[in-house]
């Protein structure tokens, strides 16, 4: 539940910014940074 809170403080307080998988077209490679956590399952399917 920590983890949780932190990220919402850090989402509420515009520390972190939120990106929708409809949104990931639009990020700009050289000033964000994409880190994809899926598992390989994940990818498969």
């Amino acid at each position: 539940m920590n983890i949780a809170g932190f990220v919402a403080e850090n989402i509420l307080k515009g520390k972190m910014k939120v990106v929708h998988w409809r949104d990931i077209e639009a990020i700009d490679s050289v000033k964000d940074f994409l880190l994809d956590v899926r598992t390989a399952h994940t990818n498969t399917v």
